[in-house]
């Protein structure tokens, strides 16, 4: 049979602390019922105490089979359920003894109500306060039913000094026993709380120097890529002589995975940044009708010999752009950048006789731009994850396609930090539109 939470928990390795925690305040309880009952019939308060000690073995045994169950690792769960049922039995019968519904003692279930707070779960707590209700309520209605005679209240009529002191150690012991487990936990708490804002601090620090170093190793990474890509060049343009066909598409080869790696470092450089922090904005005055077009270019290059059509739209909703020319203030290659990872994004999940489009639009407030494809499109479950990093959604085409699902990330990063809005519309089989907004 499967246990509820609440007790199945109290079986776990990490709940042993607890337990054993309950059952020193429940010896400690012991001794003190013990004490208060001998006192109290010491000073006539009470004119039997035979009641109590018969609580007081009670409980003095049901705390025992818990202890010696947590010992031995064995009926762990019952034996707490039994300890717990008879601290609420015990207060009971010693709210009954002394004074039923109008004995000062009934102060004892807020003491046990506040212990197992502290020191278990909210489904015992819940289940404690119900018991103790409950009985509370059953022992009320057998008194005035007739069925348990009325006890006489331990509080006489004219109070001596001697019963004062009494109830003011009572009323102190009331007060002390939650509170010194208040104060012990509460104190715990802050000492995990310090411990963790410590933990945190230097996790915060280790990702700053991973950051600040991952930045560091990417940007001298581009300078021999550079090398390599413009020394490449060189070769295929015959700088160095004559070449063979074989070799010039071995160095066509050898440009195309030196532009893939140094695609994949700009991406990493962003993150590094971004995280440390580095991330700077140079701006100036840029034409977006001159920016499309060249990243329209780029994606050309792109398509290469692929039966893939790239096309530009520069217009206005209402009238054309005046002499074509639509300018900002913003930083041009970081605008580029975002721009050349959605065409590389929509060219490489677009089938061959499929189309990307490049838009322009103005608005009275904006200029929107928009990179329209008819590939394979993105389901909608998917969509609000498509610009989280390291993230691939179209995973059957990761073999063909490669990437390392930074490119959205990426552009997500740099719209961001150039106060742009960018946006997905897609849907599975009819391609995407990637929207960029920048306010005028």
């Amino acid at each position: 049979m499967k246990l509820p939470a609440s007790l199945a928990e109290v079986g776990s390795e990490g709940f042993r602390p607890k337990l054993q925690a309950g059952i020193y305040s429940g010896y400690a309880t012991v001794a003190a019922l013990l004490v208060f009952a001998l006192a109290a019939h010491r000073y006539g308060l009470v004119s039997r105490v035979d009641w109590a000690l018969a609580l007081v073995a009670t409980k003095f045994i049901t705390n025992t089979l818990a202890w010696i169950a947590l010992t031995k690792r064995r009926l762990v769960i019952g034996m707490s359920a039994l300890n717990i049922f008879a601290d609420v039995m015990v207060m009971t019968g010693a709210v009954y003894f002394t004074g039923a519904a109008f004995s000062p003692l009934v102060s004892l279930y807020f003491v046990e109500v506040a212990v197992m707070a502290l020191l278990t779960n909210v489904g015992l707590t819940v289940a404690t306060i119900l018991g103790a209700l409950g009985l509370y309520v059953t022992m009320v209605a057998l008194v005035v039913g007739g069925v348990l005679p009325q006890t006489t209240s331990i509080v006489p009529a004219h109070p001596s000094p001697v019963h004062v002191t009494v109830f003011v150690v009572y009323v102190a012991g009331v007060l002390i026993a939650p509170g010194a487990y208040i104060a012990a936990i509460v104190q715990r708490l802050r000492e995990k709380e310090r411990a963790l804002a410590a933990r945190n601090k230097e996790l915060v620090d280790a990702s700053r120097v991973k950051s600040e170093f991952t930045a560091n190793i990417t940007h001298e990474l581009r300078t021999p890529l550079h090398g390599i890509l413009g020394m490449g060049e060189l070769v295929e343009d015959e700088i160095y002589g004559p070449i063979t066909d074989k070799q010039r598409a071995a160095i066509k080869n050898i440009r195309s995975s030196a532009g893939g790696l140094l695609e994949l470092i700009d991406s990493l450089l962003v993150v590094a940044r971004d995280e440390a922090r580095a991330l700077e904005l140079r701006k100036s005055n840029v034409d977006l009708v001159e920016v499309v077009e060249s990243v329209a270019t780029t994606a050309r290059m792109l398509v290469g010999s692929r039966d893939l059509a790239v096309t530009v739209e520069i217009n206005d909703r209402e009238s054309p752009l005046e002499n074509r020319q639509a300018r900002i203030e913003t930083d041009r290659p970081k605008l580029v950048q975002i721009l050349v990872n959605l065409v590389a994004n929509a060219v490489k999940f677009t089938e061959d006789g499929g189309r990307v489009t490049l838009v322009l639009r103005s608005a009275p407030s904006l200029f929107e731009l928009r990179v329209e494809d008819t590939g394979r499109g993105i389901g909608r479950e998917s969509i609000d994850r498509v610009f989280e990093p390291y993230v691939q959604i179209d995973r059957e085409s990761i073999g063909a396609h490669g990437g390392s699902g930074l490119g959205l990330s990426v552009v997500r990063t740099l719209a961001k930090l150039l106060s742009m809005r960018i946006s997905v519309d897609s849907e599975l089989g009819r391609g995407s539109v990637f929207t960029l907004q920048i306010d005028r």
